[in-house]
Order: structure tokens, then C-alpha cells, then sequence
């Protein structure tokens, strides 16, 4: 059994079946990795985006909180 280097360094015509067996194999295998590698940035963006949106919510509540907390303050004091 001959392996991927060993084809890759023979003259091997196009229509011999081990080589495009096995550029078939390489060209699955690249596609695959390609595809993983994608999905992989994917999941790393949308974790980005989440951490984003958690930031936005805890300022966002912080600021209405001293607001409220203000707020709450001046009627007690005022009763």
C-alpha cells in the first residue's frame, strides 16, 4: 500500500483510481478541517456578541439602579 507522499511523488496519470481516491480523500479531509475551523470563529463571535450584550445589560442596570435608588431616597425623605 503506497502512501499520500509516496503518490504525491510519482507521475501518476488522472485517471489512475488510487489517485483520485486519494485526492479525493485530501480534498474531503481540507473540507472538513475548513468546516470545523469555521464553526470554531462561529461559536468564538457569537460568545463575543453575548459578553457585548452582558456588558450593555449590567451597565444599563446599574445606571437605573443609583437612579431609582435616588429616586426612592427623596420620597422617603420627603415622608
Amino acid at each position: 500500500m503506497q502512501t499520500t507522499e509516496t503518490l504525491e511523488n510519482q507521475d501518476v496519470h488522472a485517471d489512475c483510481p488510487q489517485a483520485v481516491s486519494t485526492e479525493h480523500a485530501k480534498t474531503t479531509y481540507w473540507k472538513s478541517l475548513k468546516a470545523k475551523l469555521e464553526s470554531g470563529a462561529t461559536a468564538i463571535e457569537y460568545g463575543l456578541i453575548a459578553a457585548l450584550i452582558g456588558v450593555v445589560i449590567i451597565g444599563a442596570v446599574t445606571t437605573l439602579g443609583e437612579g431609582l435608588e435616588t429616586t426612592f431616597n427623596e420620597i422617603s425623605d420627603e415622608l
